[in-house]
């Protein structure tokens, strides 16, 4: 459920029913963030359990919201802050029945490799994880940025290099649409640390793709407008011919590094992809069946490259997953969109993708 602001929030019934099991997800849009410290003591005098995060956008009544919180009830059997190597034990869970694990994460962190390793470590394979990373999201005049800063949040406070897990016993199915077109490539990624690319095939990356585009496309981008031809130009994982993930860059550093949500190895080799609206459009038209429902909610994740791109016309793909689902999407714009649907239920954190959830109670 979407309210405008704190206020709003306060005088509706949202919070009136009772249950000691109950438990609140809240994302909140970036422009709100002012509202979460007040919105914690609040809930805190009510003695109400929540955890939740803030995006640079919410998705909601069929558009996106720079301002407000999405409210979403749910009833865990595990719900916790995780840090890197730091993880409460997740107690025995029934091997019978299914779950759903929502994380919201902190997307720009520069541990989020470890945080994935941490949670593969302590969680079975009947679990279904999806969810959203984040980071504060800058347009000045144009000049489009990213920063790491405290956006998860619990009844504790903020924290940063962290993701807060909760897992219900709800049955999930999960579609990851990409989209993204081959342009060239194969390129080798020759030099890097932790989530910064320092070399592609022995070149500084950012003189690299600064080249690249130029020559293919007669585009000159500069560090200033990096991010926004970052969301139109960006590099591919390919399987047979298809782009099966994304990794976005974020970031250039002085050096003409080029930094990431993911932590990239040496040896790893990648295309240079590009987003296409009609491309966008078929993938989310062939929507999974099983996601198709009017009685049950959808939860979307969708990459903050993905907004960049369609600029004032994001609304088009959220109508399309609007319509194709049967029922109004909620969601928000991330840094990151966690899922472990496309690979053998290993938890991966993609970059360009909308990650598409129903729930089915």
């Amino acid at each position: 459920m979407y309210f405008e602001n704190l206020n709003q929030l306060e005088d509706s019934a949202a919070f009136e029913e009772e249950n000691i099991d109950q438990e609140y997800m809240i994302l909140v849009g970036q422009e709100s963030k002012d509202e979460v410290k007040n919105l914690i003591s609040y809930l805190n005098q009510q003695e109400i359990d929540f955890f939740g995060g803030v995006y640079p956008k919410l998705i909601a009544k069929g558009d996106v919201h720079f301002k407000g919180l999405i409210i979403k009830e749910l009833e865990p059997v595990y719900s916790e802050m995780i840090l890197p190597f730091l993880m409460k034990e997740v107690p025995d869970l029934d091997s019978n029945k299914d779950y759903t694990g929502i994380i919201v994460g902190d997307g720009f962190s520069n541990k989020n490799n470890d945080l994935v390793n941490t949670v593969e470590q302590k969680l079975d394979a009947n679990i279904n994880l999806i969810g959203g990373g984040s980071a504060y999201y800058e347009n000045n005049l144009g000049i489009h940025n990213l920063k790491q800063d405290s956006v998860v949040f619990n009844n504790n406070g903020f924290f940063e290099d962290a993701f807060h897990l909760c897992i219900i016993e709800e049955n999930s199915q999960t579609d990851v649409k990409f989209g993204w077109q081959i342009v060239d490539g194969p390129f080798e990624v020759t030099k890097t640390k932790e989530n910064v690319v320092c070399e592609i095939d022995y070149e500084n990356p950012f003189d690299l793709y600064q080249y690249g585009l130029e020559d293919l496309a007669n585009i000159h981008i500069t560090e200033d407008d990096f991010l926004v031809y970052a969301s139109i130009y960006s590099l591919g994982i390919v399987e047979n011919g298809e782009v099966i993930d994304v990794r976005v860059p974020l970031e250039t550093t002085p050096e003409g590094y080029l930094k990431f949500v993911n932590s990239i190895t040496e040896g790893d080799q990648f295309y240079l992809v590009k987003a296409d609206k009609s491309a966008f459009i078929d993938e989310l038209n062939d929507l999974n069946p099983a996601l198709k429902n009017k009685d049950q909610e959808t939860l979307v994740f969708s990459c903050l490259s993905r907004d960049l791109f369609w600029e004032d016309d994001f609304k088009e793909e959220i109508k399309t997953i609007d319509s194709k689902a049967l029922y109004r999407a909620e969601g928000a714009v991330t840094v990151g969109e966690f899922s472990t649907n496309n690979f053998n239920d290993e938890l991966r954190i993609h970059e360009g993708a909308s990650v598409i959830t129903r729930l089915t109670t």
